[in-house]
């Protein structure tokens, strides 16, 4: 009695470990996404996503020959972002607190200008100043603050906040460009002195040695609000992360490569994960996702039935979704919205521990058989 009740535990043992082996095995989840389709609005003909916030809203801008039109959406629909007597505009930048950015085209005074517009008042603000005669509006932190590109004798860069404007060229000392802001008032910015990139706090100045991070080896144009910057390096086409430091080029980390090569950054979010577009096949770009260390096409990750071709990914946020363009099942391009979705898939390891279980389950229950017929 006491060995068959040997063979019984045993047997329940075996039983519960391909359990749980089945159980681990199916429950490693790799992420899918759900393709929310923005759409296009009536009289246009194509529509791009160009950024997301932490809420999962998003610039649109809609177009149609040489026409261009800003909308944001907000979880339902594409909303119209109206600019008084502008001809057309585009939606570049918005923050978690209702504000977005982006530029309108005037036929006078100015043939462009920054604007503002504030979903909490439903009001415009645009943006002029006695130093330029024409700008755009490109980003907008969580502290209200404006960054924009004002064109003087050359572009140049100013913040807007309540009603003040500060060219940035007089503010930092360099004539340059600038790229983004993040929610801790520090600017991406490059050099044209320098012919660098470099990080500007507007508290307390550059952050490290700006001369390192050469434009003529790295393409920079993203970071995020820890400082870190995502770019690629041009001679390989490798992503790369770096922060300021005494020696940026010292603490550049070659993140390697998907297909050909990366030809763009186009975000990066507070997590590291990364999205922009690479080269497929030497004529073709395609969206990719670095995170955790491991490239994805983005295309592989949605639903092959769409009949969906994503062009490119222009943002991410902190929980993961992505928005970009891509080719509609229609042949026009849609502005879209990835939602991260887990989905359970089986590892090829566990299939092999739980064959060998099972193989031994059924050998201990075979035995136990033999040895009842045999009394």
């Amino acid at each position: 009695m006491k060995a068959h009740h040997n063979r019984v535990v045993a047997i329940r043992r075996v039983v519960s470990l391909v359990a749980v082996l089945m159980f681990v095995g199916f429950t490693h989840a790799a992420i899918t996404y759900e393709l929310i389709d923005l759409g296009i609005p009536p009289r246009f003909s194509e529509s791009h996503a160009t950024a997301i916030n932490a809420n999962g809203a998003v610039t649109v801008t809609a177009k149609t020959g040489g026409i261009s039109q800003a909308y944001y959406y907000d979880g339902g629909m594409l909303n119209l972002i109206n600019v008084p007597g502008a001809t057309n505009t585009v939606a570049s930048g918005l923050n978690d607190n209702g504000l977005f950015v982006g530029t309108a085209d005037f036929t006078s005074p100015s043939p462009s200008l920054g604007y503002i517009y504030n979903t909490n008042t439903s009001t415009i603000t645009t943006i002029a100043s006695p130093y330029f005669d024409s700008g755009s509006a490109d980003r907008v932190n969580n502290n209200g603050i404006v960054l924009g590109a004002a064109n003087l004798n050359a572009p140049g860069g100013y913040i807007y906040q309540g009603g003040i404007y500060t060219q940035l060229d007089n503010e930092t000392g360099f004539l340059g460009g600038y790229g983004e802001i993040n929610n801790n008032n520090q600017i991406l910015a490059s050099s044209s002195t320098l012919q660098a990139y470099y990080v500007y706090d507007l508290g307390s100045g550059p952050l490290g040695d700006v001369g390192t991070l050469n434009w003529n080896i790295y393409t920079a144009r993203n970071f995020n609000d820890n400082a870190v910057i995502a770019g690629f390096i041009q001679a390989n086409k490798d992503l790369f992360l770096t922060t300021p430091s005494s020696n940026l080029n010292n603490s550049t980390t070659d993140l390697g490569k998907i297909g050909l090569g990366i030809t763009g950054v186009g975000d990066i979010n507070n997590l590291n994960a990364v999205v922009g577009t690479f080269d497929l096949n030497g004529s073709t770009d395609h969206p990719f996702l670095f995170s955790n260390n491991h490239f994805v096409d983005l295309n592989d990750v949605i639903s092959a039935a769409l009949g969906w071709t994503l062009q490119d990914a222009t943002g991410i946020n902190d929980k993961g979704q992505i928005v970009g363009t891509g080719l509609a099942a229609d042949g026009l391009q849609h502005a879209y919205l990835l939602n991260p979705t887990l989905s359970p898939v089986p590892e090829p390891a566990t299939y092999g521990l739980a064959g060998a279980a099972m193989l031994t389950f059924l050998s201990l229950r075979r035995r136990l058989a033999q040895r009842k017929r045999a009394t």
